[in-house]
């Protein structure tokens, strides 16, 4: 058994000893006898050794995705993981920019591994993706892998196949979508069982084989639309601290079923790389008009899109303001032109409050822009007589100008 797997098995069993154990380890070879001791995995260096070391970050995707850093993409259902998670492995794979917008310098073999999405669906985003590049239609062959069995990370034996399995391909980077398929009979709320198995896995691929993993996960219930994603809302225990890098996607509005996603994309990792940018992909929608879809993307700066964004809704929210101070002086105007036709200089904001369908804070608001620009004058005191006769004494009526 590989040193590093058996070390976190038996952590595993100590931190919870009445457990039967769920990661299921491989059998002993046929005839071996007393294990022979592990060498000690412990390496320690001395300081002039770690000086001249070069730990420099290698990068899949320039300041992006970093090798030999396991990392999770995560967003909400149906959040457009999976299309954009295509669109890395084809740009890693052929080495073009990712969204059209991050650099790929050096191709890799890439895996991506969905047990969820389909051959079709899969294999159409694909064919996009690549007209959108302008790749031709081999350019990912021997390059990039498919994959529609998960592993199931509770089975030692599964997962260790599985790695093996990625390593004899020669893939450096493996795409795992979704997480939750995989877990077998861990619990997922157990963050002892979530840290063994999460801990396994990356060293069986990474250590053992070199090929970095990134984990297709959703975002839990406490996410709302509108906000970027934060690693909090991951769901599942363990993964916050598994993820060595991220990509966290969320809606920057309800999804309108126009073929149209309006994205918050947000990245970071431990290597010091990071940002926020809005996303905007325009696939179209299947129908009779429009047999296939297509793959524009668009990368930007929040202050890109906010800054018009929110001139907008200002410039609308003036516009209905001002629809509804027009509104407001037209009921208050027909009230007062009403007295005047019985022949009342005015009206009282008690009386417009009685028979206009508005706020009395609205018509004193009315009243007031009103008389700034002419159209009302405060009326001398009268005397109003209702139509049953009754005679009222009027002090704070408004009225228009009398003529001359």
């Amino acid at each position: 058994m590989f040193p590093q797997t058996h070390q976190a098995i038996e952590e595993f069993q100590r931190a919870d000893p009445a457990r039967v154990l769920r990661i299921v380890p491989p059998p002993d070879p046929p005839g071996v006898g007393d294990p022979v001791p592990r060498p000690s995995r412990f390496k320690f260096i001395d300081t002039a050794e770690f000086r001249k070391a070069d730990f420099r970050v290698d990068w899949f995707v320039e300041w992006f995705l970093a090798r030999g850093q396991p990392g999770v993409i995560a967003g909400p259902s149906k959040g457009m993981k999976t299309s954009t998670l295509v669109d890395l492995a084809v740009s890693i794979a052929t080495a073009t920019p990712h969204l059209g917008k991050w650099p790929v310098k050096n191709r890799a073999r890439v895996a991506l591994v969905s047990g969820e999405s389909g051959g079709y669906t899969l294999q159409e985003t694909f064919y996009r993706v690549m007209r959108s590049k302008g790749l031709l239609d081999d350019s990912c062959d021997g390059w990039l892998k498919w994959e529609f069995s998960l592993p199931t990370f509770a089975n030692l034996i599964d997962t260790t196949d599985f790695a093996d399995r990625l390593g004899a391909l020669g893939c450096e980077l493996v795409i795992i979508d979704p997480f939750y398929l995989t877990l077998g009979q861990i619990d997922a709320k157990n963050l002892f069982e979530m840290g063994a198995a999460l801990r396994t896995v990356s060293e069986l691929l990474l250590t053992k084989h070199g090929v970095t993993p990134v984990i297709a996960h959703h975002a839990n219930r406490l996410l709302p639309v509108g906000e970027p994603m934060e690693l909090q809302h991951l769901a599942y225990s363990g993964l916050e601290q598994f993820a060595r890098q991220y990509v966290l996607l969320n809606r920057r509005e309800a999804y309108r079923n126009d073929g149209r996603h309006e994205l918050w994309y947000r990245f970071g990792g431990s290597a010091g790389h990071g940002g926020l940018n809005v996303l905007t992909i325009d696939e179209g929608v299947l129908g009779p008009d429009n047999p296939t879809r297509r793959w524009d993307v668009r990368v930007e700066s929040p202050d890109q899109v906010t800054a018009p964004e929110t001139a907008a809704r200002a410039r609308v929210a003036g516009d209905k303001k001002l629809a509804q101070n027009q509104h407001d002086e037209q009921q208050v105007l027909l009230v007062i032109d009403a007295e005047a036709s019985n022949g009342h200089p005015g009206a009282s904001v008690s009386l417009i409050d009685s028979k206009a369908p508005i706020s009395r804070d609205r018509i004193k608001a009315a009243i007031e822009r009103l008389r700034e620009c002419g159209v009302l004058v405060k009326v001398p005191e009268f005397i109003r007589t209702s139509g049953n006769g009754a005679k009222t004494t009027i002090t704070d009526g408004f009225g228009r100008p009398s003529e001359g």
